[in-house]
């Protein structure tokens, strides 16, 4: 198989975009070793993204280390939780939204990680390190949109309410965490005022958009709804914009007014690969690939060091971490609100 090295972030992105297929929904990529006897499994949100971390860290870590890894995507807690009531654990280290990794670890459904391997100082949010996950990287959510269809995008949340103004089809990613927080910004709350979040407020506030929500399209999907025209405006990741416009699509991101959220990983319970699992988490969280990662997608990295040496177009797309316009989505809170808050979300978006 051919070998990928982080180079510069445009040949990453090209790269990676030009990887199509590589981590199809429920299909396994295999990339192989012949020293592991078990492979180790590691399961991620798919997509563009995904090849991008397999790209930067998955196969520098196979040839590093030699252990055979099997990549697959679509993180599901309740399929953690079946694996381990069922002691038939087939995933080893999973990708997780920081409340599910909080809820996973509060279930005991995740094991301990080895803090001897994993290096969890210099860190530019140590409070995203908790005995059973941590907190790797910190992404943003923001207004995606065509800037040759659309070149007078909203440039805050209540411009994207703002229809008349802003004509035109609207899609959001059919998750709670998130959208809630970006419709009480919409509705005039400051990002330093969102929590505890006024959930019925944010629902009144999603009501008076729905008429205009033309679609739900997943993560993944996001950016493609937007680069076949079938929205002018949706809620997408500032990652995946940058990779399709590497590859020449025209879509664009609004940056600034972002809801920027931590990506943890975590150890599914019971794994039979517990040593090769917190050496590949300590590989996500090196200086050296942590800064691969940024300069490869402009998503923030955890560790300070990485920041050292990002050129000026880099750091410019990252997460702010004190800007009044961004906000920060709070694991702990959701951690302990998402149950009901799940069943209403789905409720409002079928009806």
């Amino acid at each position: 198989m051919k070998k990928h090295n982080a180079t510069s972030r445009r040949d990453l992105l090209k790269g990676a975009a030009a990887l199509g297929g590589l981590a199809a929904i429920g299909a396994p990529f295999v990339i192989t070793s012949a020293k592991a006897a078990r492979p180790l499994v590691w399961v991620s949100w798919g997509g563009h993204t995904q090849e991008v971390q397999e790209q930067v860290f998955i196969r520098p870590f196979i040839k590093e280390t030699g252990i055979e890894v099997v990549t697959t995507s679509g993180p599901d807690a309740a399929k953690i939780k079946a694996m381990v009531q069922t002691n038939n654990v087939e995933w080893d280290v999973v990708n997780l939204a920081g409340s599910y990794a909080m809820s996973l670890s509060d279930q005991n459904l995740l094991e301990p990680l080895d803090y001897g391997v994993i290096d969890a100082k210099d860190l530019v949010r140590p409070d995203w390190v908790y005995p059973k996950a941590i907190g790797w990287y910190y992404y943003s959510g923001g207004i995606g949109y065509d800037p040759k269809r659309t070149p007078n995008p909203p440039r805050n949340w209540p411009d994207f309410w703002n229809t008349a103004k802003f004509p035109g089809r609207r899609a959001i990613i059919p998750l709670p965490d998130e959208t809630l927080e970006f419709a009480l910004l919409a509705d005039g709350v400051a990002s330093k005022d969102l929590y505890p979040l006024d959930i019925d407020r944010a629902f009144k506030a999603l009501d008076k958009l729905k008429p205009h929500i033309a679609q739900f399209p997943n993560a993944a999907k996001s950016v493609e709804v937007l680069q076949r025209g079938e929205v002018e405006f949706d809620y997408t990741y500032s990652g995946r914009i940058e990779i399709a416009k590497a590859n020449g699509a025209s879509v664009d991101f609004v940056y600034g007014p972002t809801i920027n959220a931590p990506s943890f990983q975590g150890i599914v319970k019971g794994t039979p690969n517990k040593g090769a699992a917190n050496k590949l988490i300590a590989f996500f969280m090196r200086t050296d690939r942590q800064k691969a990662w940024a300069e490869a997608i402009g998503y923030g990295p955890q560790k300070k060091a990485a920041f050292n040496g990002l050129p000026e177009s880099v750091l410019r797309k990252l997460p702010s971490l004190d800007s009044p316009q961004a906000a920060w989505v709070n694991v702990e809170w959701w951690s302990k609100n998402r149950e009901k808050i799940d069943l209403r979300f789905k409720e409002w978006q079928m009806t």
